[in-house]
């Protein structure tokens, strides 16, 4: 590790970022709305990479700017931080209608419970789209890639 490169750094982000509008919108327009059934794992759709590639491009060189010396790319590539990594395994399936104890609030205040998940099959480990968001944020800065990846117990917490 370089000096520029080498922890502890004096100031870091932590999770995700706003999500510009138009990466919002082309998430709506290329795969449809998020339901408490639909649209909750990763994606394959070439149009939406394209954007999410240019907004990370443009949130990594906002955080170089800045100073940073760890980048993220805002989790722009998932709609949720901890749902991305686990969908992506065979074996889950949630939706938003489940027990879940945990809720949270929209943009305009409504409440509503976060994804309750449960096991339908044998589990069986994927490649991961977090293994590839990793791999083009590295190809895309020169500061310390980093990503959130969720804990084990967050598997247990929303059973």
């Amino acid at each position: 590790m370089t000096a520029r490169t080498q922890p502890p750094f004096r100031a870091d982000q932590v999770g995700s970022l706003l999500r510009p509008d138009r990466l919002k919108q082309a998430r709506e327009k290329f795969l449809g709305a998020q339901t408490p059934e639909q649209n909750l794992a990763p994606h394959d759709n070439a149009g939406l990479h394209a954007v999410e590639d240019e907004c990370i491009r443009e949130v990594v060189a906002m955080q170089e700017n800045i100073g940073l010396r760890a980048v993220t790319d805002g989790e722009f590539r998932r709609r949720s931080w901890w749902l991305e990594l686990i969908m992506n395994w065979d074996g889950f399936a949630a939706n938003r209608e489940g027990s879940s104890a945990f809720t949270w609030r929209d943009a305009s205040g409504r409440e509503q419970p976060f994804s309750a998940l449960w096991i339908d099959d044998k589990i069986k480990w994927q490649p991961s789209p977090i293994a590839r968001a990793v791999k083009f944020l590295s190809e895309n800065t020169n500061a310390v890639p980093k990503v959130t990846i969720p804990a084990p117990q967050v598997v247990h917490c929303f059973m």
